[in-house]
């Protein structure tokens, strides 16, 4: 898995791979890709939906690599493609495709802003409905995307969350909540999904589920982890209440808030609920993204407990 990772770190530089690649490849990464039904693949992409960073390393350990397509319907599809560039940076959309123009509106300090695109690949407008279409493609002939992001030094566009996801704290702050839940779930091996909550309020506060089967039993995989830091439970509510596991998830959320840009964006308070998010509860999409809005109003009277004491 190792040599896998560096056969695909080499491919990104455009450099030659690994010495033993042509063995190991020949005697398990053909094999696992005809496992996976997937011997007969020559390119694997990604999109609609952020992909996290253990996924993109997994594939990349069995020399896969996933790359990144970013667009709308609007824009007939792919915007920005990361198969280009040296090395290709997987963790961004990449560049806009060539013909097409890009524009980070309203950005703010850390050039933050919202991601807008023309270009011949831009539909006309919405079939009988000007209104819409005036609503998504300004006078400029923008099609604004409705999507947060910002270009970096290598002309990569980095997305950062929807516009209407955007939390407005009480100073005025504008906080985006995903790159913080994303963070504290790659540092803390325990949390399944996290909601940060905080609009119209002096901090920010988080809800946060444990990776546990419909019945509340933690997974085994969780079991395993929390026995290093010498937890017994076995559920959800045993976990509640667990000091060792209210400790780490404190230190990940410490250590997560030590690198945020701006005190708005650090978490204050939170507190784990008594079930896992599900797509039959509720919670959750079809494609599994989080329905903020529901889990606001669903877990309100825990929201509203986390802002009863004004200190922090």
């Amino acid at each position: 898995m190792k040599i896998g990772s560096q056969s695909v770190d080499a491919q990104l530089k455009s450099s030659s791979k690994p010495f033993l690649f042509p063995l190991f490849n020949f005697l398990v990464f053909q094999k696992l890709r005809k496992a996976m039904g997937l011997e007969k693949t020559n390119m694997f992409f990604f999109g609609a939906a952020p992909l996290k960073k253990q996924t993109l390393e997994f594939f990349k350990s069995l020399g896969i690599i996933i790359n990144n397509l970013y667009g709308m319907s609007e824009s007939t599809g792919p915007q920005f493609l990361n198969v280009k560039g040296n090395p290709i940076d997987l963790l961004t959309a990449g560049p806009m495709l060539i013909g097409t123009d890009s524009n980070i509106l309203n950005p703010d300090k850390d050039g933050v802003g919202e991601i807008c695109f023309r270009g011949r690949n831009r539909f006309m407008g919405y079939y009988k409905n000007e209104q819409a279409t005036l609503e998504t493609i300004d006078s400029d002939g923008w099609l604004h995307s409705g999507d947060q992001g910002y270009i970096n030094k290598s002309g990569n566009l980095i997305i950062t969350g929807r516009l209407k996801e955007l939390i407005v704290t009480a100073g005025g702050e504008n906080v985006a909540p995903l790159p913080i839940e994303e963070a504290l779930k790659e540092t803390c091996k325990i949390i399944s999904n996290i909601v940060v909550v905080g609009d119209d309020k002096k901090y920010l506060a988080a809800l946060i589920t444990l990776k546990a089967d419909d019945k509340g039993n933690l997974t085994p995989e969780l079991l395993e982890f929390i026995k290093e830091i010498n937890s017994e439970a076995t559920n959800i509510m045993q976990a509640m209440s667990d000091d060792n596991i209210k400790f780490y998830i404190q230190k990940c959320i410490d250590d997560v808030n030590k690198k945020a840009v701006s005190r708005a964006q650090l978490i204050r308070k939170w507190t784990i609920l008594p079930n896992e998010f599900s797509v039959d509860s509720g919670d959750l999409t079809p494609t599994l993204k989080i329905k903020r809005k529901f889990v606001a109003q669903k877990y309100a009277k825990a929201i509203e407990k986390m802002y009863s004491d004004p200190k922090f």
